[in-house]
């Protein structure tokens, strides 16, 4: 039985229809590839329902996350979403209850007694700035990797590198106090074993190849004499040119990522990035999305931090569009013999009087 329709010419009109209808979404998901800001609107715009947002806020409340949940009022507020009167008042009622445990969190920071609050994170940053920070790790891992004993290689290149950039923070007037802040929340995290696998492992790879052994076993010998300024002063040559840059490229992301969202935030982002373009393209959603970058991270996850990831739409699309191609190319081949047949088909001879 023959078709009414050839097979080719049905699959055409599909596959054509097909691409009208999802050409525009494609086309903005193919201009995200590289884009880490467009590729958050989309999966906003197509992900997101009111009942989630809702949803999301009741559950920070739930676990007395108080930024989280500020993060996913602000992403609700800009999405035009009315936030149950309930709700606000719990967050009220949290908000007013979370700064009684301030001072005390910021003291187990500062000591690392503790490193599990955001305000504890924040102890710990200033240590850092001090110095305090970055000359005790010094010693405690810089003798157990010149002893070759167990040692966190990246507690020690953090530290390393945050000396280093902390000379260059008082010598450029405050210009690498954003680095400098990063590195000390990166290694807080570390510490607290929050930072990413991958990254750590990406981390350690760089910091490890990169230590300098006479520079280490210099401050050491500094540092047991109490010379801690000979000790900062010997700091830039711990770490090869080239490692420290990437660190402080690193640090100065996860600061940004710090101003704009919080530790938490900051956190949030290193917790789940495999490297550190990935930290770069957190903050660049830090900066157009501020307070609702956690939301966004805690909804859609690291999809949203990897490059040219290829989205359900988009494949479908170039699916789409390989069958119209070669449904056109045998359509076109088709009707290209039908032509062909018709304009050099043999044409029958006129009947003479001889063949008659």
């Amino acid at each position: 039985m023959r078709l009414p329709i050839p097979l080719h010419v049905v699959t055409l009109v599909v596959c054509a229809a097909a691409l009208v209808l999802t050409s525009r979404t494609a086309y903005r998901e193919a201009q995200a590839f590289d884009d880490p800001v467009a590729r958050v609107d989309l999966a906003i715009e197509h992900e997101l329902t009111s009942a989630r947002l809702v949803q999301e806020i009741d559950e920070a409340l739930q676990a007395a996350d108080l930024d989280l949940a500020d993060s996913f009022v602000a992403l609700a507020r800009g999405r035009g979403v009315t936030v149950p009167a309930e709700l606000t008042e719990r967050l009220t009622t949290l908000r007013d209850d979370i700064w009684g445990r301030a001072a005390r969190d910021f003291k187990d920071g500062f000591t690392e007694k503790d490193l599990r609050s955001g305000i504890g994170m924040s102890g710990a940053i200033v240590a850092d700035l001090s110095g305090f920070g970055d000359l005790r790790d010094l010693a405690s891992e810089g003798n157990k990797w010149m002893k070759g004993q167990d040692t966190d290689t990246l507690v020690l290149g953090l530290s390393a590198a945050g000396l280093a950039v902390t000379a260059v923070t008082w010598s450029s007037l405050g210009a690498a106090l954003p680095a400098r802040i990063g590195l000390s929340l990166t290694k807080s995290l570390q510490k607290s074993g929050r930072l990413s696998q991958p990254l750590a492992h990406a981390l350690v790879r760089l910091t490890g190849e990169a230590l300098n052994p006479d520079a280490l076993s210099t401050s050491l010998a500094s540092l047991r004499r109490l010379d801690f300024s000979a000790a900062r002063a010997s700091s830039g040559r711990l770490l090869r040119p080239a490692a420290l840059t990437e660190l402080r490229q690193l640090g100065t992301d996860v600061s940004f990522l710090y101003k704009r969202t919080g530790v938490r935030g900051a956190q949030d982002a290193l917790s789940m990035a495999a490297s550190s373009a990935e930290v770069r393209a957190a903050a660049r959603i830090a900066a157009a999305k501020g307070l609702q970058t956690r939301a966004v991270l805690k909804v859609f996850g690291r999809g949203v931090l990897i490059a040219g990831s290829l989205s359900l739409t988009l494949a479908g699309w170039l699916f789409s569009f390989a069958a119209w191609f070669f449904a056109a190319a045998s359509f076109a081949r088709r009707l290209g013999e039908r032509i062909g047949r018709r304009l050099f088909a043999p044409r029958p001879r006129a009947a003479s009087v001889a063949d008659a």
